[in-house]
């Protein structure tokens, strides 16, 4: 057998000795046919790869039985009339878990797809059929439809005439795969593991150990005669499988890096057995209040670099720790940034590979069916979730999802994103259309527009972006930007013209702000070297930056958006999309004109970061602050905003900031403006805090929802300090707004309330009607209700 296996065709069938099993019709049942239809139900409308992993079972006296699910009612009745058939077997070696197939062949022409039957090698039914060289069989349809049963045995090869185990044995006389590019009892090189081939002498490999599920799809993957039977679900379930395999080898091999060095270099453990974090110095010291924090972490650390290394160990470990909210959360916050600043690189990759192997476990993804995010439940928690995704999209997107589209960052709230036709866009895809893309400026000084922009985003923002919010954009391979908001963290994806999406971060809530992702590269025009093309990363992020920043903003927000609602196909589905259109075109930034105006208009010399004051009292306000920029407020002690501090009056500042666009002051102004009608959403957001300062309230934070209904979420206090909660929701006549959006912004307040002695009172507003039971539950809560004929009757008044 070959090094990498391939499906038999009819020429290797002829003239090598394959494993044949030659089956016969036999009036003993070894199941009623109750039995069979309840154990192939479960395959109803289940795909053709689904099918190929039937039931099987060992009888008293060990000899196996197996359930072929067929394919269709033709190959069942075909075998009733022909009562005899061969069933093929082949040992496919392209992984540590070596499946075993067998494919039923029929006399004269076979119905497609084939009926087949997959196992792991290691399968007790497997080595059954290896030990007593026959077995029982019988191919049923997922409805029901059996044949007779059949007792099969063992050859060499279609043409042999004596029953025979020398094939079959044969199959396992090479070994099974391990680490790619390795030879055991040679020191491993773990950085160049990729870039190896598989051993082709008599050396065996590093063993790896196996993933009998993931595996078994992996062997789908390949351009064989079973390629055209498969379905485009099972394509993509077979290229899960095979970036499993190569997540597990590669943190396999970072794995084997460690453990080399320790063994020959005499390069000491960095922690112990039980996971505590040896030696001297503040890297070691925080690594043992991680540790201390999460525990989980610590038995990671010791699979990984502890005094006897173990790669499945440290996976299983890593799984444990995905499934725990604060283990997780520690991961992000703190062993990422202690592993950078330590320094050490083969740990760094181990840790990587580990977790993403460990990302795609089985359980986690349901068998390559769903995509793993991380819900931000606060209180220092991630929640591991999955979503299903559309196994029927375009097979390159889903191999670049399972290749690159897991970056942590990315994971994070990604459920509440992502739909199931939401694929990133190919990074070779991108790199290759910025290439050429260069800054007018230097790396610092696009850095500093960006904070600068930033900056005022956290100083004078007033209003919120609608969820989802798409705005058009033409730069690159790019034609949008899709905005979404949780609690000052932007998630902005830019879409390429078949909506596949590359992500870049806007942060607002932290100090500094920060703008991140889009990791480019670009090869050199004097030797190919690749680099990072970071004039495109900025360029991206100051797009995104300037985006973010005018609608938080800018007073006329009209006077730099226009809409239209739009009917695009995406991916097989009509999808109605309003389009936020930009009167300005984002082509190459002008850095120097916008540091000119930035310093034109009077701007403070510095800025003051977010901190807590030592406070005799503190008012609901400060709490709800401290809260939505993640520090926790302790007694006696009040919250302060970030906020710049210099020479021009405050008042002033922001009206400067509010009066005017970043994206008109760093890019070229459409002289005539784009057709669209004026944005609904802005003028909502107008007259709702219009309405609540008619009532004597100041609005001091607002944000959209995250639900994507058109909402928005404020929150003010009157001249006595009475802090209001105010749920707004902007929908058509016909929707109407039920009790379960009061219960939720009870809890809100319930939520920001917390720890503070006064209670917040709290207001829904909607421009549709409220259904009958909302009356009762505002009641019991004491919120005051306004519905759309209220909010018409008080907006015709204004005007």
């Amino acid at each position: 057998m070959p090094t990498e296996s391939v499906a038999p065709n009819q020429q290797t069938l002829l003239s090598e000795r394959v494993p044949v099993a030659r089956a016969v019709a036999t009036n003993v049942n070894r199941a009623t046919a109750a039995e069979i239809k309840a154990l192939a139900e479960p395959y109803n409308g289940a795909t053709v790869g689904q099918r190929f992993f039937g039931p099987a079972w060992l009888r008293e006296d060990g000899v196996p039985c197996l359930v072929f699910i067929a394919q269709n009612r033709a190959a069942v009745q075909q075998l009733r009339d022909q009562r005899t058939c061969v069933a093929i077997g082949w040992l496919w070696n392209n992984s540590p878990t070596m499946a075993f197939s067998f494919t039923l062949m029929l006399e004269g022409k076979n119905p497609r797809p084939h009926t087949r039957w997959i196992r792991p090698s290691t399968d007790p039914v497997v080595a059954a059929i290896r030990r007593h060289g026959r077995f029982y069989m019988i191919a049923v349809t997922p409805e029901g439809h059996q044949s007779t049963w059949f007792e099969a045995q063992m050859y060499s090869g279609i043409k042999d005439t004596e029953p025979s185990l020398d094939a079959m044995e044969g199959s396992w006389a090479h070994p099974a795969p391990g680490l790619k590019g390795s030879r055991a009892g040679q020191r491993f090189d773990p950085f160049a593991c990729e870039k190896q081939s598989d051993t082709t002498d008599d050396v065996p490999a590093i063993p790896l150990w196996s993933e009998p599920a993931s595996d078994s799809w992996a062997e789908l993957n390949y351009d064989g005669p079973w390629a055209a039977d498969l379905h485009s679900a099972d394509k993509a379930r077979a290229a899960w499988g095979s970036q499993v395999y190569r997540n597990r080898r590669l943190a396999a091999g970072f794995v084997r890096g460690i453990v080399e060095r320790q063994t020959h270099d005499g390069v000491p453990p960095v922690v112990t057995e039980e996971g505590q974090w040896l030696g001297d110095g503040a890297i070691a010291e925080q690594g043992r209040e991680l540790v201390a924090c999460a525990p989980l972490i610590g038995l990671w650390l010791a699979a990984l670099t502890g005094p006897t290394p173990c790669a499945e160990s440290a996976h299983r470990a890593c799984v444990d720790v995905l499934h725990d909210s604060y283990a997780l959360f520690c991961v992000l916050d703190k062993l990422i940034p202690l592993l950078n600043d330590a320094g050490d690189q083969l740990l760094a990759e181990a840790t990587r590979w580990t977790f993403e192997a460990a990302l795609l476990d089985d359980k986690i993804t349901q068998g390559g069916t769903h995509r793993p995010w991380f819900a931000n439940t606060g209180q220092y928690g991630l929640e591991l979730r999955s979503a299903p995704f559309n196994l029927d999209a375009p097979l390159p997107d889903i191999e670049v999802m399972w290749r690159s589209g897991l970056e942590i960052l990315d994971l994070i709230d990604a459920g509440q994103r992502l739909g199931p036709n939401d694929f990133p866009v190919p990074l070779a895809d991108v790199c290759e259309a910025m290439r050429s893309v260069a800054l007018d400026g230097t790396e610092d000084e696009a850095e500093a527009t960006i904070q600068a922009i930033l900056r005022e985003a956290q100083e004078a923002r007033q209003w919120s972006i609608p969820w989802g919010a798409r705005v058009e954009v033409a730069f690159g391979p790019f034609v949008a930007v899709r905005i979404f908001e949780n609690q000052g963290e932007f998630s902005c994806h830019f879409l390429d013209a078949v909506q596949r999406y590359l992500h870049v971060v806007i942060g607002i809530a932290s100090d500094p702000p920060r703008a991140t992702g889009g990791r480019l590269i670009r090869p050199r025009d004097d030797d190919g070297e690749v680099t990072w093309n970071t004039d495109a990363e900025l360029s991206l992020q100051l797009i995104a930056a300037a985006i973010v920043r005018d609608f938080l903003v800018v007073e006329e927000r009209e006077a730099l958006f226009g809409t239209r609602t739009t009917t695009r196909r995406s991916r097989g589905r009509d999808v109605t999309t309003v389009v936020y259109l930009p009167r300005v075109r984002y082509s190459r930034p002008n850095l120097r004109h916008a540091a000119q105006l930035a310093q034109g208009s009077g701007r403070a010399p510095h800025a003051v970061t977010q901190h807590l004051r030592r406070a005799a009292t503190t008012s609901a306000t400060q709490r709800f602050l401290a809260q939505r920029y993640g520090m926790h407020l302790p007694e006696g002690f009040t919250f302060v905003r970030p906020h710049t501090r210099g020479a021009m009056a405050e008042v002033e500042r922001v009206r400067v900031y509010r009066s005017r666009s970043a994206s008109r002051m760093i890019y070229e102004e459409v002289s005539t403006a784009p057709d669209g009608a004026r944005p609904e959403w802005f003028e909502f957001e107008r007259d709702c805090m219009q309405l609540l300062t008619d009532r004597g309230l100041r609005v001091i934070h607002q944000a959209a929802s995250r639900d994507g209904d058109g909402g928005v979420d404020l929150y003010a206090v009157d001249e006595s300090g009475q802090s209001w909660i105010v749920q707004c929701k902007c929908w058509a006549a016909h929707r109407s707004v039920g009790p379960e959006t009061v219960r939720e912004l009870h809890g809100a307040i319930a939520f920001a309330d917390r720890g503070g002695s006064a209670t917040s009172k709290g207001i829904v507003i909607t421009t549709s009607r409220f259904t009958s039971g909302v009356a009762e539950v505002g009641r019991e809560f004491g919120f005051e209700l306004i519905d759309g004929q209220q909010f018409a009757e008080w907006r015709q008044k204004l005007r």
